[in-house]
């Protein structure tokens, strides 16, 4: 069965620090860095599934099917976006 869910994850430029940093998301523990924007989707990427299987497993049983992820990356006045969609039944995530 797949899931209607839809997460998201901002993040900004640290200016102090020079890198990449997610700064707000709805999947609870994810925290990530990178020097470079594309570091950060890679990441993040990563992270994500496994987060949201372990954060949304109920009674032994995680969710299942694709769901989307989408990324907003802040640098002042210019936004980057990107939506990948994650298939929980294998950890991939594929752009959308």
């Amino acid at each position: 069965m797949a899931s209607t869910a839809t997460y998201w994850t901002f993040a900004q430029m640290d200016h102090d620090a020079n890198v990449w940093v997610t700064d707000a998301s709805n999947i609870p523990g994810l925290m990530a860095e990178a020097v470079d924007l594309n570091g950060l989707y890679e990441a993040v990427n990563t992270a994500a599934p496994v987060l949201i299987t372990k954060n949304l497993s109920h009674g032994g049983k995680p969710p299942a099917g694709k769901v989307a992820h989408e990324i907003v990356a802040i640098d002042g006045r210019a936004i980057t976006r990107k939506v990948v969609s994650i298939d929980l039944d294998h950890s991939a995530t594929t752009a959308a």
